[in-house]
C-alpha cells in the first residue's frame, strides 16, 4: 500500500482537531493576493487571521499566512501573494500552524520508527566478480556524478526514466566521460599486470558513433594509453557494449573505466561488469541489513532464475562472500530505513497499519517542538499532550518489530 504526505499530514491534523480542506469555487483576484471558497464563509470575519492556506493542487502549489478572511464572500486575503491567480476548483488546507512543520514532524517520525518500521528490498544490481563499484550507477550522494565515479568534461545526471537494471541509470551528456579512476576504488589496481582485460555495460543512445567504452592507463613513469570499444549503432535501443582485450600494464600509475559520449549527444548507461578478484562488495545503500543472498543466473540475462543461497558476513556497509561464479548475478533480500517524503507528490509505501503509528509519532514530535516555543505555563498542557502521543507512538512501535522470520521463509528454491 502507498499513502501520499497529504494524507498522512491529514492524519496528523484530524488527531489534534484541526483539519480543514475546501476546494476553491472561484478564480481569485489577479494581484494573486486571494482565494475564495463559499465553504470559508462559515468562518466569521477574522477567524482565520494568522492561519495558513497550503494550496494542495493546480499549478500554484504554495503556502501562505492569512491577512484576513471574509465571510459574506468566502475570501481569504494573504499577507504574501501566490506567484499565480489561484484558478477555481482547486484544494485549499487551512492550518493553525506552518503545516511545513508537520511534514517535517513526519519524516522525523518516519526516521524514528525504524528499525520497527522500515522498507523491505530486493536488490539485484551487484554481479558476482565484479571489480568495479557502483557499476549499476544507482547510489548519488551528490547530484552531479555516481558514487565513486567522477566526470571529465561531460555533465552527469542520475536517470530514472531509461532504465535497464535497479532503480536509475547513468546520463551522460555532451563530449567527455564518466570514468571509475583506481584513485577512488584501490581495487582495479589489483588489475595490475594482466592481458584480457574486458569491459562491458549497457549503454543506451539515439545517435550511431556516439556512445562507446574505454579503458585507460598510465604507468608511473606517466605513459597513457587508451583503448576504445566499437560505437553504439543509435536507434535508442539498450545495446551490451565491450572494450576487449586490454593489457594493463606492471609499472600501473592509474587505471579509469570510461563510459565516453561524442559531440553534443546524450547516452545512458547501466550495469557495467568487469571480471576480477573479488571477495568483497558494497551493499547498496538501499539495504541496511541483508537477511538472504542469492546467486542467479548469467548478469547478462535481463530475466532472473535459478536462486542458489549464497553464504556471507556483513560489517557495517560491506559483504564478504568467498563463494561464488563469477558474471552471476547477486540477489540481496533485507531491508533499510525509508526515504523522507520530500516533494508534495512522494508517497510512503507500508502496510495500512503503518500509518497511524507515523501519524502519532509525527503527533508527538509536533507538540513536542511546538511546546519548546511557549513559555513554561502555556508549554505544560502542550507537554502533556506531545507526552500521551509519545507513549502510544513508542507502544505502537514495539508491537510491530520487523517481521524477519517471515520473509527469511518467503522465497522458495
Amino acid at each position: 500500500m502507498s499513502i501520499a504526505k497529504s494524507l498522512l499530514r491529514e492524519r496528523v491534523c484530524r488527531k489534534k482537531n484541526s483539519w480543514v480542506e475546501v476546494t476553491t469555487t472561484s478564480a481569485g483576484a489577479t494581484d494573486f493576493s486571494t482565494l475564495v471558497s463559499t465553504e470559508l464563509g462559515d468562518y466569521k470575519d477574522g477567524a482565520l487571521k494568522g492561519k495558513y492556506a497550503k494550496v494542495t493542487s493546480g499549478d500554484t502549489l504554495l503556502t501562505r499566512k492569512i491577512e484576513n478572511n471574509f465571510s459574506p464572500l468566502g475570501m481569504v486575503k494573504l499577507w504574501r501573494v501566490f506567484t499565480a491567480q489561484i484558478a477555481s476548483g482547486v484544494t485549499v488546507e487551512i492550518h493553525d500552524t506552518d503545516p511545513d512543520l508537520i511534514d517535517d514532524a513526519i519524516n522525523e517520525a518516519i526516521r524514528q520508527s525504524y528499525p520497527q518500521l522500515c522498507k523491505f528490498v530486493k536488490d539485484r544490481t551487484l554481479i558476482a566478480g565484479n571489480i568495479l563499484i557502483n557499476a549499476d550507477f544507482e547510489d548519488w550522494a551528490v547530484s552531479t556524478y555516481p558514487d565513486y565515479w567522477r566526470t571529465s568534461v561531460s555533465t552527469l545526471t542520475q536517470d530514472t526514466t531509461y532504465v535497464l537494471s535497479g532503480d536509475s541509470s547513468l546520463k551522460v551528456v555532451n563530449a567527455g566521460y564518466a570514468y571509475l579512476s583506481s584513485d577512488n576504488h584501490i581495487m582495479l589496481l589489483r588489475r595490475e599486470d594482466t592481458d584480457s582485460n574486458k569491459f562491458e555495460c549497457w549503454a543506451l543512445c539515439s545517435t550511431a558513433d556516439a556512445a562507446r567504452l574505454q579503458i585507460y592507463t598510465k604507468t608511473q613513469d606517466g605513459t597513457e594509453a587508451t583503448t576504445s570499444g566499437d560505437y553504439h549503432t543509435g536507434g535508442g535501443e539498450w545495446e551490451l557494449l565491450e572494450v576487449d582485450d586490454v593489457s594493463i600494464p606492471d609499472d600501473l600509475g592509474e587505471v579509469q573505466i570510461r563510459c565516453a559520449v561524442t559531440g553534443a549527444n546524450t547516452a545512458y548507461f547501466d550495469k557495467g561488469f568487469m571480471a576480477g578478484t573479488v571477495y568483497e562488495y558494497l551493499v547498496p545503500s538501499k539495504l541496511d541489513v541483508v537477511l538472504q543472498a542469492f546467486l542467479c543466473n548469467n548478469w547478462k540475462e535481463y530475466h532472473t532464475d535459478s536462486w542458489a543461497k549464497m553464504y556471507w558476513t556483513q560489517y557495517d556497509n560491506k559483504l564478504r562472500m568467498d563463494d561464488y561464479t563469477s558474471g552471476k548475478k547477486i540477489e540481496l533480500v533485507g531491508y533499510g530505513e525509508f526515504d523522507a517524503l520530500s516533494t508534495e507528490a512522494a508517497t510512503l509505501d507500508c502496510p495500512t497499519v503503518w500509518e497511524n503509528i507515523i501519524a502519532t509519532g509525527a503527533l508527538a514530535i509536533w507538540y513536542e517542538n511546538f511546546a519548546m516555543t511557549l513559555s513554561s505555563k502555556d508549554a505544560k498542557e502542550v507537554e502533556r499532550r506531545a507526552n500521551k502521543q509519545r507513549v502510544d507512538f513508542e507502544r505502537l512501535k514495539a508491537l510491530n518489530p520487523i517481521a524477519i522470520a517471515s520473509y527469511q521463509s518467503s522465497r522458495s528454491i
